[in-house]
């Protein structure tokens, strides 16, 4: 859904119990592997979700960037040989443990991306055949890297796709523990759809998990649902963006996985149209002949098939497989809690100020429970309608005995 979030690329699902009861840790490994798996599977993990050996070093590269490498290293590789890694740019170490701006660390990866594609241009223009000599260590480096690719355009073709990607690990580990304050809600009702519950890690390397996360796209919350998408499942417009929601947004990914598998027959396919679209996908299979999902990320050519595409899947084997070891790969996970709340159905139009003012909560407050309001409503420039379902904190519910809405 999400065509490169920037570095905010991430997703992963845990158990119900350990969110219930953090402290229960002894047993947490056994805990998470259980949940891993819906109730009464008849197939495997590995025959829902196949890893074909073509794609194993993107899985590996995904593994080592939501383990490896923090958002304060940046990875300058190739954007089709994942395992073909030019540099691992440190901030911490450049600026000796003095934070960066962001924008600073752009300019500079940016500056050193582009000296990568200089080199190799200038090893692309040497005549062919001539002797290899006079070169600067970077520049040998290069040839060796690239000595078994034997297209006389490599070196070209390896300058037109050299890419940067930002390290996600302490991002990654952060949306596993953020997700323990959603997952009851969210396993419940993908049972409700009989999806795998696996399918709860793509908001972990979409998003890792950050509620307000919105791309370069504007692909937005933690699900990262496109407008056009979501406003087949939710409401989208100036009053509220039900993006925002976990769970309302976690509704819609269900139904919109339900529907890519519906028309697929392939869960590989079905998750890579939640990033290219099911008619893309289905358009592969048919060009290709064959649904093998390492066939079509090798093959298929679109336009739209790019980086993000070709890799989705991949990324999702890499965070089912970080989630499973998360115990032996995250040091000192700390999940939140449970998000407990009251819900109440209003029963006549009302503004947020009215409701602040009744329950003694601040709008923030009220906001944080319903995070899809949008200015008109956080501002009482408009008021919450009949029949909407308001959360407010669990300890509003004495108060709520009190009040009729």
């Amino acid at each position: 859904m999400n065509p490169q979030l920037m570095p905010f690329r991430t997703g992963i699902i845990i158990s119900v119990f350990f969110i219930l009861i953090p402290f229960y840790l002894a047993a947490g490994i056994e805990i998470v592997e259980e949940g891993l798996l819906s109730k009464e599977r008849s197939n495997p993990v590995d025959e829902l979700f196949p890893c074909p050996s073509s794609i194993v070093p993107q899985v590996e590269f995904w593994k080592k960037i939501f383990t490896r490498y923090n958002s304060s290293q940046v990875l300058i590789h190739d954007a089709w040989q994942l395992d073909r890694i030019y540099e691992v740019v440190d901030f911490m170490e450049i600026s000796k443990g003095d934070s960066v701006n962001y924008y600073r660390k752009w300019k500079t990866v940016l500056a050193i991306r582009d000296q990568y594609i200089s080199q190799l241009y200038f090893l692309h223009k040497l005549p062919k055949g001539s002797p290899r000599i006079g070169l600067s260590p970077v520049q040998k480096r290069l040839v060796k890297m690239l000595s078994a690719d034997k297209r006389s355009d490599k070196y070209k073709i390896a300058a037109e796709n050299v890419r940067i990607q930002f390290g996600l690990s302490d991002r990654f580990k952060q949306g596993i523990e953020i997700l323990g304050k959603y997952r009851p809600y969210m396993a419940d009702v993908f049972d409700s759809y009989k999806l795998p519950l696996e399918l709860l890690v793509i908001p972990l390397y979409e998003s890792s998990f950050v509620l307000r996360a919105l791309s370069m796209v504007q692909a937005a919350g933690v699900w990262q649902f496109m407008p056009y998408t979501a406003k087949k499942y939710m409401r989208v417009d100036n009053i509220v963006d039900e993006r925002y929601d976990p769970l309302i947004a976690t509704v819609g990914a269900a139904q919109l996985l339900n529907y890519n598998y519906k028309y697929s027959k392939s869960w590989p396919l079905a998750i890579t149209s939640y990033n290219h679209g099911l008619g893309g996908m289905l358009n592969a299979k048919r060009i290709l002949g064959t649904d093998d999902i390492g066939v079509i990320i090798h093959n298929y050519q679109s336009p739209s098939f790019g980086f993000s595409s070709r890799n989705f899947y991949p990324e999702f084997l890499a965070a089912l497989y970080c989630l499973r070891n998360m115990y032996d790969l995250y040091n000192n996970i700390a999940f939140e809690p449970r998000w407990n709340f009251t819900t109440i159905n209003l029963k006549h139009p009302v503004t947020l100020s009215y409701l602040s003012s009744v329950f003694g909560l601040t709008v923030d407050t009220i906001y944080e429970y319903n995070p899809s309001f949008r200015e008109p409503i956080l501002k009482s420039l408009a008021p919450l309608w009949e029949g909407y379902k308001l959360r407010l904190p669990a300890s509003a519910q004495g108060t709520l005995k009190e009040t009729k809405f």
